[in-house]
């Protein structure tokens, strides 16, 4: 049997399904509680609770979608259309505060020069289009990503090379990763991010690490 989880079997705009999916999920998360709302009044109140701590979740789950489109360039118009409100609505109810990532110019400035190891700077800006060609550039050069949010990734100076893969939350292809010697970063919706160490040494300082990327 496939270790495939059961969300490929999703019917595209299927609501009716999405909706006993979250229900299955939401259920999952505490198995018991199917047996106890039947004889005990208070499991209603664990479901209530346990209701909410999905629907926080989703909302979360909604937020970082949300930022993923912007960082693929699309308008607070799109967004708002996507949505079913309007541009003034999805910008007030999503647009970010400034962050690490607002205002720097271009890449990051000498990443190479003066670095060392356990050394972290912020790689910024980036868009869902541009962060794995830079990533691929900087981790030639001894850098990986530990942490990421909208428009930037936190990388470290290491001792050796590093590749980075970004798959789909939902997808199969991740199943398997970490076997083959993948470390999981972490999730921003709808990605999975991971870093394999390829036991080179890093390329040498031959000048702006930006020159690689032109």
């Amino acid at each position: 049997m496939s270790g495939a989880p059961a969300w490929g079997s999703l019917e595209p705009r299927d609501p009716r399904s999405l909706d006993d999916l979250l229900a299955e999920a939401v259920a999952a998360a505490d198995p018991g509680i199917g047996d106890r709302i039947a004889t005990q009044p208070a499991a209603h109140l664990e479901l209530v609770a346990l209701t909410a701590r999905a629907h926080l979740a989703t909302e979360e789950l909604l937020a970082t979608a949300v930022s993923s489109a912007r960082s693929a360039g699309h308008s607070w118009e799109a967004v708002g259309t996507a949505l079913g409100i309007t541009r003034q609505a999805a910008q007030q109810r999503f647009g970010r505060p400034a962050g690490p990532g607002d205002g720097a110019p271009g890449l990051v400035d000498d990443l190479i020069a003066g670095a060392v190891p356990g050394d972290t700077r912020t790689l910024a800006p980036v868009t869902a289009l541009t962060e794995m060609a830079a990533l691929e550039v900087y981790g030639r050069h001894g850098w990986r990503s530990i942490g990421f949010g909208a428009a930037f990734h936190t990388i470290e100076r290491t001792i050796q090379q590093w590749e980075h893969k970004r798959v789909y939350v939902l997808g199969a292809s991740r199943f398997g990763l970490e076997a083959e010697g993948w470390e999981r970063i972490g999730t921003w919706f709808p990605w999975v991010y991971y870093a394999r160490g390829l036991g080179t040494t890093p390329v040498g300082q031959r000048g702006p690490v930006e020159d690689d990327l032109s």
